[in-house]
């Protein structure tokens, strides 16, 4: 996950792994509630975490 908050903060990452889309979007969750965490929470933000986490619409062999 540190190379995904590496990359998202705008720092180099040259020396880091990759991520994966997953990561991506839970580290993008994370760092929008803990900047965002007066603003209310809208049904668009949770649908939106929702698409990135789970594009498909799939968590296994589970529909979500």
């Amino acid at each position: 996950m540190r190379p995904s908050v590496v990359q998202y903060l705008g720092l180099d990452n040259a020396s880091m792994p990759t991520t994966t889309r997953e990561i991506d979007a839970v580290v993008e969750m994370m760092l929008s509630t803990t900047y965002r965490y007066q603003q209310p929470l809208l049904l668009d933000d949770l649908l939106g975490w929702h698409r990135a986490l789970f594009p498909d619409g799939y968590s296994g062999l589970y529909r979500i």
